[in-house]
């Protein structure tokens, strides 16, 4: 190998120090991986490690779990010898490993990425080339296909998906009362309506109880939520208010729970006290003594002032005054507890303080320089002006109170006065200022609201004057906790009706599994000491110390039974439930031994809570020779994310358990380098030093590195040291701490041009400062990360812009015409989204035509900027929306008017769009003919188009009048009367999707809705109305009030969902583009507040925090309402995590972009000025930052800090020099910006040697993005866009195109096996479940489904009789097939060829030589564990199987595939469940594909001749050699009816037992092989088929087919004439399928009902059964 070769390879398999160190298997790892850092390759690499690497911490310290069972079954290609034994394998294997991330194409994406790594891994020295990977640590050559097959059934999946897979096999056992199926998200919404619905109408009086405990309301407390409903009723004056916090009330379900953590008292309810606490959680004492001290200090000035100027007071200061309870205050000086400490504080700020204390952030005190003192204030100073003071007292007065004014300003402004400046307001609310001397009617002197409110107050009384109290508030928060408690009862017992379920109900189901709390399903029989104890889990969820509480709790109640009340008679059953469900806890987690979570900063607190519970005590066994190990977390964890890319609060997910469980990892590391000893053993695999690689320490390893290139030595080496870097600067101490520790950083960022990187850099270090944290302490808020770009990207400039539209207003009025194309820089008012979206669209157009655009310089001229050599593709172009409101709509009209192709990825409610706004007025006419409002809205649409003459004439009719029908003489022409007609005929048959597709298809509504996306939005309204079809049925009502309850959800709509095209510009929300990226990005709508704001919280009148949530109570009419505290500190939280979540929401747009960025949008305000410049005003609100605030902001603050001049950087004002870094945030002078210079240098970041400065291009008018030279697109109005699409369709020019009926070849079916002989049996039941789209449901309250509808290798027929198995409690004779099926799939003996060759080739996997096992019992065992339903009766199943499998093994095939030779025939391989795909082409009678239109039915193919495809699996093929010298090939069908037979003796099938032939002896099995005949006939044409593929030489012989008969073991061979006559049948059936499943009209009449001569038939047909039949055989003939 060449140098050059080593070079090569080693870039394929070099991996940065980062993820090096994130390949540490012996220490648990948290990655905290930036964007573009390859963070999915590392993930990759890690699980493959964990598979191949033996030592390792997980095998050390931890039990192989039980591996897989032997029972290959066909599946792996490579031979026995080449494979390893799994028990004897010591590393991981991929059952053992949990893969999780966040969404369902991500796992997808890592399972692939596995199975290719997995695919190229082959034995040998260490050494990668473009076909394959070689690794030491691979053994065996087989050993990955192994991997592979078992990755298949490997955790690798979503958190959802990987609850669902572990509850799965105990859903009853936990009580599990829904459905299988997963609701849709409009069920969803209606089911949650349906409830508050429900919830409203049950009567809150104690003899009704039982309507609420039916509806779902747990008995025990029907009587709290009720209460607490009509409180809630009264806290917000009626239904409607309160309606709207119950809406979103329930999907916030899992941050409520997390919330009311820590707050509830013994008596489970919400504790004041508790209350208290966690409100005083958020503030630091340091902090509140800090303060306090300095506000005592200036409060002491201020009174030590006027004493001594006692003309201010006119002597004494009168008791009540401002000054007088100042002066107390002060004399008194603050309390010594933190709580009473902010008391004090209000009532300080009450003096201080004239308005806004309450409504205003900004308050100011010592308004003038003294205390309020005006006329309109009812409170009076007591005190006057100090300019009733002489010289020179005046001005010491003025001074000193001047001086108190700006120390107050500066303490109540800086960062420690604004946090306890909020809690001390919270104070003041909940302070009831008993034993002050502060005036009732004092501003703020709020007060507290009785416990039973007054329905009205008096007139003229200011709500604002009222608040609650703690204890009010405790009530309050758990009225919310009360009613969501009874709501999701209610919602569980609807989705329990409907048969669905949530993801969120696997959840908890996978939490009750895991003993997180008591188990549901046990709290009606646990006593209360017990489900209080399992109730009690702390933080330290990973933990059984709960459980072992439960244990103490239950002894106590062992021992003093009366305790237990109800359950003291249980006592012992209990005992033995619960040791069960902590056994099978800790079986459970005894499975996985390592586990990798990604995404992990986009984790629910439930997800963290449920997953962490796995970590915990496992059950060791004697035989794994191991004691259970000192530590929290027994598996291996690892878990990546980047908090700065968490944005998805809105689905629940929690930040900052990313950081807590951080902490928490980095702890359990220390405590096991200290205390496991295991890892510190030789071989080491812990250090406080360096990590070790696990590809490269192993005792296997050849290469070393000093055989390969100096510069690529290091990659190669079996450990890394901590303090190793990218060889750019050294690492802080507390980095290299945090690494040994387990918190790795991956920073080389792969994605991003070097130097547009860099200068992102320098934006985060100021969006993530610390400045930012409200509450310091809070774990939500991001850290900046400075990355590092690839060598292959460090040195490429990239490009960054901004658009920055001027928003000055036109002076003129808009055009009125409707013909003229409103420029949004014209007349009017400048609109920002319009200006913005219209600059997009031409700088879009600019970069795919190559076009130069141009800056304009202060001295008016224009300065060209080239454009790239390179054009650009539309899909290579990313439109980014922080909100989709106005901006989406103008983006997409802007973007097509320039002729750009775009696609959005979720365009809002579906129900809005004008298309489906349409289909659906026709829905609500079509289930309401008379409704007159239904009626108009559809003869104003396209699809008639009514003026107001016309349509005031179509509604003068009689109230009764069918206006459908009517609406056949008001069509303008006889397409449009055709249709509505159809309406009529459809609608009347209960044909409602083909009513919705015709009109589609036949009607002007696409043309009317031309825009691209309306095909998807049809389709998706379409399926809507499929789904609620399935549901409900088809009763145009009850589909159209579903459709209305859709269309009228408010905040929840349902959403519209369009599937991109291959070459347009995709335009999403920043939430949709994670893990995306592209060449450009276009970050639009930065200027916009709609992303900051709490409107929706607010309008909801609830916020629901993980740590906090509250509702906003108004129990007045009006718009003013009491002050809450619990509501103001929610809100401030919600604030605070939004403005949080929107600093990440930058930075997650911005990191999209590979080459290029450009900004959206400008400041309110901002202009050009002639000889000046373009004028940015500067605005920055701390509570609102919007998204281009922070970014202006970071640009000011690196400018700073890197000591440049306001006179230089346009990002400073004068105000900023001489100040220290940080500057503080705020409003300040206009900047001023010259684009002309900017384009060279925008002073981005400090100047680099040999690299220039890079520039930012400042677009501000669309003359900007406009060429001199190119030529300008010519706008349209929508009206003459229109128009000219009009023009176009009916141009005259236009050829029209006659349609003619083509002959169709090549058309194809699909048929599966099983179904030929129903299809034979009766053509009709086919036609019923084909084309009548009915279940094989008999239609009767039992709904009993055939056995052999479930499966197809079912041991039922139609003409069999039915031998009950009820009688013997045994499995039905579908669970019995399987069984045998398998015993013999995995069971049955392979001779092999006598002599190392066959005959003819077979592949190895047919020709393997393995001994027989159809009769060990261990077998047996092992597939009843898998297959075996409980509660059957295990001794006669046992029977039944073992002496099936003793006849089989004694009979014709079993002495052949024992090595016998029987009439010259000797078996030298075979394959049990060969699988096969067929075509078989037919011809028939010829069909017509005919559809309908207004015109007439139309003719669009004639049908001859089709392919019916077909595949299964063969039970058994056994290939042999003869003593003539030939070779064949024999399909084999195992029967097992007539299984129970065996317990009686009795049966058609046994008569033949003993019998060594292979024809047919006797009725029973001749009526067999005639009623399979056909499946076997279509197995020997398979065989046909796939030896006649082979070359002749290496063809063999396929025999007649035979059924191997379960009962008797004996192989009966198809007569060779019924063979022939199948064989024939078989074409004419496949022809019937054909013809039933291709023509577009075949009616039911033409396939007849059976005769009374077959009515056992029929007598097994569901159609002819139930309660009521819709089809039976003929009647006898008289």
């Amino acid at each position: 190998m060449t140098a050059d070769d080593i070079s090569q390879d080693l870039e394929s398999i070099t991996l940065n120090t980062g993820q090096r160190l994130a390949l540490n298997l012996d220490s648990h790892i948290v990655i905290d991986a930036g964007a573009g850092t390859g963070k999915t390759m590392t993930i990759v690499e890690r699980v493959v490690q964990h598979y191949l690497e033996e030592d390792q911490r997980a095998t050390r310290i931890l039990p192989k779990p039980e591996r897989p069972r032997k029972l290959e079954g066909g599946s792996l290609v490579s031979p026995a010898s080449e494979r390893m034994n799994l028990e004897d394998w010591n590393g991981l294997l991929p059952s053992e490993v949990v893969l999780l991330t966040f969404t369902v194409a991500a796992a997808d994406q890592m399972r692939d990425k596995l199975r290719q790594k997995i695919s190229r891994l082959r034995p040998g020295s260490f050494s990668t080339s473009n076909d394959y990977d070689a690794d030491p640590r691979i053994t065996h050559p087989g050993f990955p296909e192994q991997l592979l097959m078992l990755l298949e059934d490997a955790p690798i999946g979503t958190i959802d998906s990987f609850f669902n897979q572990l509850v799965a096999p105990y859903r009853s056992f936990l009580g599990d009362d829904f459905g299988e199926d997963v609701v849709t998200e409009s069920e969803i919404l209606r089911i949650v309506e349906q409830s508050i619905n429900t919830l409203w109408r049950l009567p809150n009086s104690p003899n009704l109880y039982g309507d609420a405990v039916d509806a779902g309301i747990p008995a025990n407390e029907v009587a709290s939520v009720l209460a607490a409903r009509d409180r809630l009723s009264q806290h917000y004056s009626g239904r409607n208010r309160a309606t709207k916090i119950l809406r979103p009330l329930i999907f916030k379900s899992i941050f409520i729970s997390e919330g009311e953590r820590g707050l509830l008292g013994s008596n489970k309810r919400i504790n004041p006290e508790l209350l208290q606490a966690r409100l005083m959680s958020s503030v630091r004492t340091e902090d509140i003594e800090e303060f306090t001290g300095s506000i005592h200090s200036i409060i002491e000035d201020f009174v030590d002032c006027a004493r001594s100027y006692p003309r201010l007071s006119s002597g004494k200061w009168e008791s009540g005054t401002r000054i007088h309870v100042l002066s107390t205050l002060s004399d008194e000086g603050p309390p010594s507890e933190d709580w009473e400490k902010l008391v004090w504080l209000s009532r300080v700020f009450m003096c201080i303080t004239g308005s806004g204390l309450l409504d205003k952030d900004d308050w100011k005190a010592f308004p003038r320089g003294n205390l309020p003192n005006d006329k309109n204030n009812p409170w009076p100073a007591g005190i006057s002006s100090y300019t009733a003071l002489r010289e020179p007292d005046r001005s010491n007065v003025r001074d000193t109170w001047k001086d108190c004014q700006t120390r107050a300003k500066d303490i109540l402004f800086s960062e420690v006065g604004q946090r306890v400046k909020h809690h001390s307001l919270l104070a003041l609310i909940l302070d009831d200022r008993i034993g002050t001397n502060i005036p009732e009617n004092a501003p703020f002197n709020l007060t507290h609201l009785p416990s039973e409110l007054p329905e009205r107050l008096r007139i003229g009384t200011n709500p604002e004057s009222y608040s609650f109290n703690m204890q009010s508030e405790a009530r309050n928060l758990d009225d919310i906790r009360s009613i969501l408690f009874g709501l999701e009862g209610i919602v569980d017992v609807l989705k329990e009706r409907e048969e669905v379920h949530e993801h969120r109900d696997v959840s908890l189901l996978a939490g009750d599994l895991l003993l997180d709390s008591c188990p549901r399903v046990c709290r009606t029989f646990y006593p209360e000491p017990l489900i209080s104890a399992l109730d009690s889990i702390d933080d330290n969820t990973w933990r059984d110390d709960h459980i072992h509480r439960a244990y103490v709790a239950l002894e106590k109640l062992e021992l003093n039974p009366d305790l237990a009340g109800e359950s003291a008679s249980n006592l012992g059953e209990i005992r033995r439930d619960l040791d069960y469900r902590y056994r099978l806890l800790r079986d459970i987690r005894r499975r996985y031994r390592a586990f990798i979570i990604d995404e992990a900063q986009d984790n629910s607190p439930l997800q963290w809570r449920i997953l962490s519970r796995l970590w915990g005590p496992r059950e060791f066994h004697t035989s794994d020779h191991l004691q259970e190990p000192d530590t929290d977390w027994q598996p291996t964890v690892c878990y990546v994310g980047d908090m700065k890319q968490s944005i998805y609060a809105f689905r629940n997910a929690e930040v900052a358990g990313f950081r807590q469980f951080a902490q928490r990892l980095r702890s359990i590391n220390r405590h096991e380098l200290e205390n496991l000893s295991e890892l510190t053993r030789e071989p080491v695999l812990r250090s406080r030093v360096q990590s070790r690689d696990p590809r490269f320490s192993h005792q296997r390893q050849i290469v070393r590195a000093s055989e390969l290139l100096e510069e690529n030595a290091r990659n190669l080496t079996d450990w890394i040291h901590f303090e190793t870097t990218e060889g750019i600067s050294s690492l802080t101490p507390d980095e290299v701490t945090a690494r040994s520790e387990g918190e790795i950083s991956l920073t080389m960022n792969y994605r991003t041009d070097g130097e547009l990187l860099q200068v992102m850099n320098e934006w985060w270090e100021d969006v993530f400062s610390n400045r930012h944290r409200f509450f310091p302490d809070a774990d939500y808020y991001a850290s900046a990360q400075r990355l590092l770009p690839s060598p292959s990207n460090e040195n490429n400039q990239g490009i960054l812009e901004w658009i920055c539209p001027v928003m000055d207003d036109g002076e003129e009025d808009p055009p009125t015409e409707l013909t003229t194309y409103i420029d949004p820089f014209g007349a009017g008012k400048a609109e920002s989204s319009e200006r913005q979206a219209m600059m997009i669209a031409k700088r879009i157009n600019a970069l795919t035509q190559k076009q130069n655009t141009r800056v304009l310089q202060v001295n008016g001229e224009w300065a060209e900027i080239e454009a790239a050599a390179e054009g650009i593709r539309y899909s290579d172009i990313m439109v980014l929306m922080a909100s989709r409101s106005k901006i989406r709509d103008a983006l997409i009209r802007h973007l097509r008017d320039h002729n750009i192709p775009v696609q959005a990825d979720r365009e809002g409610g579906l129900m809005r769009r004008p298309v489906v706004s349409e289909l659906d007025g026709l829905m609500q006419f079509i289930a309401r003919p008379h409704s007159r409002f239904a009626a108009s809205w559809v003869a104003r649409s396209p699809l008639i188009g009514m003026n107001d003459a016309q349509l005031q004439s179509f509604l003068s009719s009689r109230k009764d009048e069918n206006l459908l029908h009517r609406l056949i003489d008001f069509c303008s022409n006889s397409r449009q009367t055709s249709l509505v007609q159809r309406w009529i005929d459809l609608s009347s048959s209960g044909r409602i999707i083909d009513l919705i597709q015709e009109t589609i298809d036949q009607s002007d509504l696409l043309i009317a809705n031309c825009e691209e996306g309306s095909i998807q939005d049809v389709e998706r309204f379409v399926e809507e109305i499929r789904a609620i079809s399935d549901s409900v049925g088809g009763d145009p009502i009850i589909i159209a009030d579903r459709l209305r309850d859709l269309r009228e959800q408010e905040g929840r709509a349902l959403e519209g969902k369009n599937t991109p095209e291959r070459d347009a510009v995709q335009l999403m929300s920043i939430h949709n583009s994670k893990g995306l990226e592209s060449k450009v990005v276009f970050v639009t709508d930065l200027f916009s507040a709609k992303q900051v704001t709490l409107t929706n919280e607010s309008q909801a009148r609830l916020i629901v925090n993980p740590e906090f949530f509250a509702g906003h109570p108004a129990p007045w009419p009006g718009d003013k309402y009491p002050y809450s505290a619990m509501w103001e500190h929610s809100r401030k939280i919600a604030q605070k995590r939004k403005n949080a979540e929107a600093r990440r929401l930058l930075y997650v747009a911005a990191t999209r972009a590979e080459n290029h960025l450009v900004i959206v949008g400008s400041p309110k305000g901002t202009t050009w000025q002639d000889d000046v410049g373009l004028s940015v005003p500067w605005r920055y609100s701390a509570s609102e930052t919007t998204l281009g605030q922070m970014w202006l902001e970071s640009l000011r603050q690196a400018s700073h800090r890197r000591g440049e001049e306001s006179s230089e950087s346009p990002w400073l004002s004068f105000e900023d020099e001489n100040q220290q870094s940080p500057l503080n945030s705020g409003s300040g002078p206009d900047r001023i910006l010259n684009p002309g210079t900017l384009r060279f240098d925008g002073f981005l970041r400090s100047e680099q040697q040999g690299r220039m400065k890079m520039g930012l291009n400042v677009y501000h008018v669309p003359e900007c993005l406009i060429s001199e030279d190119a030529d300008e697109n010519i706008l349209y109005s929508p009206l003459v866009r229109q128009t000219m699409l009009d023009q176009a369709a009916n141009d005259d020019r236009v050829i029209e195109q006659k349609s003619s009926s083509r002959i169709e070849t090549g058309a194809r079916i699909r048929l599966a096996p099983h179904r030929l002989s129903k299809i034979d049996a009766c053509p009709r039941r086919h036609w019923f479940e084909t084309r009548g789209g009915l279940k094989p449901d008999p239609i009767s309250s039992s709904n009993q489904i055939l056995d052999e509808d479930i499966d197809p290798r079912s041991s039922r027929q139609m003409d069999e009789p039915d031998i009950p198995n009820e009688i013997d409690n045994l499995p039905t004779p579908t669970e019995l097939g399987l069984i045998i099926h398998r015993m013999l799939e995995v069971g049955i003996g392979n001779p092999g060829p006598e002599s190392s060759i066959p005959s003819k080739p077979l592949p190895n996997i047919w020709s393997e030589k393995l001994d027989s096992r159809l009769t060990d019992r261990d077998l047996m065992m092992e597939v009843f564990d898998e297959l075996l339903p409980k509660g059957v009766d295990l001794e006669k199943t046992e029977n039944i199987v073992m002496t099936m499998m003793q006849r089989i093994e004694e009979g014709h095939i079993g002495k052949l595939t024992n090595s016998e030779i029987i009439n010259g025939e000797r078996v030298e391989g075979l394959r049990t469940e060969f699988p096969f795909t067929i075509s078989n082409a037919v011809t028939f009678d010829s069909v017509s594909r005919t559809r309908w239109t207004p015109d007439g039915e139309q003719n669009l193919a004639t049908i001859e001749n089709a392919f019916v495809d077909m595949d299964g699996s063969i039970d058994l093929a056994i290939c042999s050699s003869h003593q003539d010298g030939s070779s064949s090939i024999r399909p084999i069908d195992l029967k097992t009816e007539q299984a129970a037979s065996l317990l009686v003796g009795t049966g058609g099938l046994l008569q033949a037992f003993g019998d060594h032939s292979t024809e047919p002896v006797n009725s029973a099995e001749y009526e067999m092989l005639y009623h399979h005949r056909l499946q076997l006939a279509l197995y020997h044409r398979a065989l046909e088929m796939m030896e006649s593929s082979r070359p002749k030489n290496m063809r063999r012989r396929v025999e007649r087919p035979a059924i191997l008969v379960g009962v008797t073991g004996r192989l009966v061979i198809y007569p060779e004439k019924m063979f022939l006559e199948a064989q024939s049948e078989l074409d004419d059936i496949l022809s019937t399928a054909a013809r039933m499943e291709l023509a577009s009209e075949l009616p039911l009449e033409e396939f007849q009902r059976r005769p009374a001569s077959e009515a056992h038939i029929c007598s097994l047909c569901p159609f002819s059964r139930g309660d009521l039949p819709i089809c039976n055989h003929l009647p006898e003939e008289e």
